[in-house]
């Protein structure tokens, strides 16, 4: 048994076990106990929990063009206030407004016809917040037990799919140049906001079907007439017409695509291509993220890029100037030359988060010495596109100058992902590295945020009286320490 943050588990890689412990109780994947708050649940701004809570539900459009999928009803931003929601539900369940709005949008993803393409590729942009909250909504259990036994079996379906799909596009055996569409002209080693959504929808389906083993069970499994048959019976007429354009000896067997790409099917176990320089990387969810990470994050902070031709528009400098961890894509290369841009580094950031919370909350982030440098980079190269959002971007992409802030990724759900980033990710990493810092010997590692907590690390509700607090502040958290 290791313990991580915000929950314990015992995994084994190769049998596939993942046992999740929340407050004493030892289930597998497959069951959910029954609690309500998990210690050092983060205290969310009730503002932006009300909006999300006020959001569309979410819903994708069933069109050839991947674009049109995903912004037709806006799942671009809707899917992030969602994927919110489920973490703070799994967090604490105890408000019935959240945990029935949750309720609202999954029962409304899998009526039929409103789900995702599940086309892989680029579609990752919005298919990775539904895999995350499936993830998260089967150890919530107010949501699950809230769902009949024929929603949940398609919310089954539904992330089997999505699984299916990352297979396809991210395994390190297939090369593919479409979507399972057959429209959207994709590699494995671009940018990566084209990178992030489905490696981390494989890391959502390994907690939800309990490790590598499962996963790779159903992939050999993969029967196409079978599963266009579950998914007429469940009126999943956006994957079927999807999956359609590609047909069964491409996804059963393989072979060559419409861009003259290579696939050996979906039925081999995943690996994943680094493109980072780890070679093949072991489908373990923490390997996975070390990869998408360590790319994110690969560049040393600075200001401007492109020559000189894109900079902070309002002169200033950015505080993490001389950092290691600037996003990819404020110095990387598109079919128009140079890019330096906060929006696409945002569209890969936004997936990095989410996953980074799933593996946070699930406990899957690996030894100590890992989590820590990633841990450093990301939060250089996540404080770095904050800042460069909020003072404004002059930046480049496909060969057009374009200008961002904060306001321009709104409606992308950005206030949704920040405050998982601030609430979950960051804060968590503030404790732990109080802790290994000295700074608070007796504070147990737990999912944390600002607050006041005891020296085992639960959090302490206000009022506080009878007992002496001291500040011990890391980055913009301020921590107390109470005993």
């Amino acid at each position: 048994m290791e313990e991580k943050t915000g929950v314990q588990v015992n995994k084994d890689h190769d049998g596939g076990k993942i046992a999740a412990r929340r407050c004493g109780v030892l289930p597998f994947v497959f069951a959910v106990c029954a609690v309500t708050t998990v210690p050092g649940a983060p205290d969310w701004d009730t503002d932006v929990v009300q909006a999300a809570i006020a959001e569309n539900l979410v819903r994708w459009k069933n069109d050839p063009s991947v674009n049109t999928e995903y912004t037709a009803y806006r799942v671009l931003h809707t899917g992030k206030a969602l994927n919110m929601l489920a973490l703070a539900a799994w967090f604490d369940n105890s408000e019935s407004a959240m945990v029935n709005r949750i309720l609202d949008h999954l029962r409304f993803v899998v009526a039929g016809g409103n789900e995702p393409c599940c086309r892989g590729t680029i579609a990752g942009w919005a298919d990775n917040s539904l895999a995350q909250t499936i993830a998260l909504a089967r150890q919530t259990p107010p949501v699950w037990n809230g769902l009949t036994a024929i929603q949940q079996s398609r919310l089954d379906l539904l992330i089997r799919c999505l699984t299916i799909a990352g297979n396809y596009c991210q395994n390190s055996a297939n090369n593919i140049h479409r979507c399972l569409y057959q429209t959207y002209d994709w590699r494995k080693g671009w940018n990566p906001n084209h990178q992030e959504g489905y490696v981390g929808v494989m890391a959502a389906a390994y907690v939800y079907f309990g490790g590598a083993g499962p996963v790779n069970a159903m992939l050999a499994a993969f029967d196409y007439d079978t599963y266009q048959q579950d998914l007429a019976d469940a009126g999943f007429v956006n994957i079927s017409t999807c999956w359609s354009a590609s047909g069964k000896t491409l996804m059963e067997s393989g072979g060559v695509d419409s861009g003259g790409g290579t696939t050996a099917g979906v039925r081999m176990p995943f690996t994943y291509q680094s493109n980072a320089g780890y070679g093949i990387v072991d489908y373990r969810p923490e390997l996975l993220y070390r990869d998408l990470a360590m790319r994110m994050y690969k560049h040393t902070v600075v200001s401007g890029g492109c020559s000189g031709s894109c900079y902070i528009i309002d002169s200033t400098v950015s505080p993490y100037e001389g950092k290691s961890g600037m996003c990819y894509e404020f110095a990387a290369a598109d079919a128009g030359g140079c890019r330096s841009s906060a929006r696409y580094c945002y569209d890969g950031w936004c997936n990095n988060v989410l996953t980074a919370a799933g593996l946070q909350v699930f406990g899957l982030w690996g030894d100590a010495g890992m989590r820590d440098s990633i841990m450093e980079r990301m939060q250089n190269g996540s404080g770095d596109l904050v800042y460069k959002l909020q003072h404004g971007y002059h930046g480049r992409s496909n060969g057009e100058f374009k200008d961002h802030t904060e306001s321009s990724v709104e409606n992308l759900g950005y206030r949704y992902v920040k405050q998982v980033y601030e609430k979950v990710v960051r804060a968590a990493d503030d404790v732990t590295a109080l802790k290994q810092a000295g700074r608070i010997s007796a504070f147990t590692t737990r999912t944390g945020n600002a607050g006041r907590y005891d020296l085992a690390g639960r959090r302490l509700r206000r009022p506080v009286t009878g007992i002496t607090c001291r500040v011990a502040s890391r980055t913009s958290v301020r921590l107390e320490v109470c005993q």
